[in-house]
């Protein structure tokens, strides 16, 4: 009889530390689940404006959107400003070219240089744009390629410094308009800037 009843008294608590064992679980599942969840929202917040606008866009459709289609041309400034600092650039200008490059499979009816300048304001690291930067279209919407002539290739500036930039595009039509698409991460579906040029 004395038996049965430790047996049962041995089988009682070990149902309440089971218990115990599962809350404590429970608990600790609960505390790392809000830990996670609040590290990923800074980590996201810290990683810069590129990640933040996506956010902003679904909000508010509106103001976002005039942003990234605003539109410059010649000679203006295009500030930007990301999570690693601002900086500046500007299309200084446009003109056509008569060289052509005999190697190039690219067909190029008419070929344009495109002059820029770029400054690094505070960017920690060294602010590089290349033409990889840009997607330019001709007057009808149709994608221009880039084309492989003598230009002034981009380098790497530091905070404090700037420099100047050609980039070409071959051109198959009479128009003498080309619309750029600037884009701060290549990577991003939506450009941050438009460039329209005319000569």
């Amino acid at each position: 009889m004395e038996q049965k009843v430790n047996h049962t008294v041995a089988e009682t608590v070990g149902v309440k530390k089971t218990k115990k064992a599962w809350y404590k679980r429970w608990y600790m599942l609960a505390f790392l689940l809000v830990f996670v969840v609040g590290c990923g929202s800074d980590a996201t917040t810290s990683s810069g404006g590129n990640s933040d606008t996506p956010t902003e866009e679904t909000t508010s459709s509106e103001t976002p959107q005039a942003e990234t289609k605003a539109t410059y041309h010649v000679g203006e400034t295009i500030a930007v400003e990301t999570s690693s600092g601002k900086y500046n650039f500007t299309i200084t200008g446009i003109a056509e070219t008569t060289e052509r490059n005999q190697f190039s499979e690219t067909q190029a009816d008419r070929v344009v240089i495109i002059d820029y300048t770029y400054e690094n304001i505070d960017q920690e690291s060294d602010l590089f744009i290349s033409d990889m930067s840009f997607k330019a279209y001709d007057a009808s919407g149709s994608a221009l390629a880039t084309y492989p002539v003598t230009t002034t290739y981009a380098q790497g500036v530091g905070a404090g410094r700037n420099t100047s930039a050609q980039m070409a595009f071959a051109l198959n039509n009479e128009t003498n308009e080309i619309e750029l698409e600037y884009y701060d991460n290549m990577f991003n579906s939506k450009s941050d800037a438009i460039i329209v040029l005319t000569w």
